[in-house]
């Protein structure tokens, strides 16, 4: 989280000599960092894959246009920003050194600044979801019949989201810049001189309360209402309640798998930060020295980013909608790659009769149509 990560480099290159920025990552072993830029690069790709599928599956489905779901793909979009900005960060972090830079000029500055910017915008955009997600499910468990009524609303959320997130950062372009130690380039704070190390901690509490604090206390506290509602809720029978007991025991099923996908979503959002939010408390508190824990820094920071790809395919695993569209994409492309060995020998057969051509277009229309459909059985 952007509050975490500040509070590490807040306490690691602010104030440390020499002797401490060079700290080892993982040691000098070979294997421990075999593993680690391993682990990277699959999360960067299942990031990349199961994020991209997400705004696709929902993109290519108007069935699927509602507010809990456009909320979903504003959380993979916030996670695809990981795989730009951070993975690539994190993996030469690994291999070359702490906070180690390689770019340097007016383009490393740039993108020195952007990094570690749009890393904790990302995260500060996906715990906001998180909360609009438990808000658009607290509105339709207490006002069922009134559900679709957060979708009129989700244009100027979102926005706001974005928006908040990139405030509440917007200290980071100014305080990042490149610091030069012992011939050895880093990304790093350097706050101005007339920054007292008092107003660094506000800020950096001040972001610890509103991105992680706050968040986590209004969605136990809406949760709660929920699961209270769900499992206690009657159905008055009468003129002013159109809805017929199929449709009410529709709508109850229907909101207590919306709710699990959500509860497990949060549940794993704060246990993968929960170890970095643990290292940073320690380490703002001066209680733990900054080399002695390093293994421990890498693996709480994986744990943290991890979450951007775990997020994509929690949604396949529990809702059907997510899960038909990823395998009908699946299958799209394996019967894309068969076509195209098969089209490698008939080359000569489409140009002479133009008959295997508009069979071969008419299969992948209905290839692209069937996949739009089956995610909207």
């Amino acid at each position: 989280m952007n509050a975490i990560n500040a509070s590490l480099r807040n306490s690691s290159l602010e104030n440390m000599t020499n002797a401490q920025i060079v700290c080892p990552v993982t040691g000098d072993g070979t294997v421990s960092k075999a593993v680690l830029t391993t682990a990277y690069c699959i999360m960067l790709i299942l990031s990349l894959v199961g994020n991209t599928l997400i705004i696709l599956i929902v993109y290519r489905n108007p069935r699927m246009w509602t507010a809990s779901n456009f909320l979903i793909v504003n959380m993979a979009a916030s996670d695809l920003l990981l795989p730009f900005f951070a993975v690539p960060r994190m993996i030469v972090e690994v291999l070359v050194g702490r906070e180690r830079w390689l770019i340097d000029g007016t383009a490393g500055l740039i993108l020195c600044k952007l990094a570690y910017f749009f890393q904790d915008v990302s995260n500060a955009v996906s715990v906001q979801s998180l909360i609009a997600i438990t808000a658009d499910r607290f509105y339709a468990v207490m006002f069922p019949l009134k559900a679709n009524a957060m979708k009129s609303y989700i244009r100027f959320v979102i926005p706001a989201i974005w928006l908040t997130a990139f405030g509440l950062h917007a200290p980071y372009l100014q305080v990042f810049k490149l610091c030069l130690v012992e011939d050895k380039l880093y990304c790093c704070q350097r706050w101005p001189k007339t920054t007292s190390l008092h107003s660094k901690f506000i800020y950096f509490y001040l972001i610890l309360l509103l991105v992680f604090g706050v968040p986590l206390i209004t969605i136990i506290i809406l949760y709660v209402f929920i699961v209270y509602k769900l499992f206690r809720r009657k159905f008055p029978l009468g003129a002013g309640n159109s809805m017929t007991q199929t449709q009410r025991n529709r709508r109850a099923k229907q909101n207590k798998n919306i709710l699990k996908l959500s509860v497990t979503i949060v549940v794993i959002f704060f246990l993968c930060f929960s170890p970095l939010l643990v290292l940073a408390i320690l380490r703002t508190t001066g209680s733990i020295s900054q080399c002695n824990i390093e293994v421990f820094r890498i693996v709480a920071k994986l744990f943290a980013q991890s979450n951007c790809a775990v997020n994509s395919f929690v949604y396949y695993v529990f809702n059907t909608q997510f899960r038909r569209g990823f395998i009908s994409y699946l299958k799209a492309i394996v019967c894309c790659l068969d076509e195209s060995d098969d089209g490698t020998n008939t080359t000569v057969g489409y140009s002479t009769t133009g008959q295997k051509i508009s069979l071969l277009s008419q299969k992948r229309t209905k290839q692209n149509l069937s996949i739009t459909e089956t995610i909207s059985e």
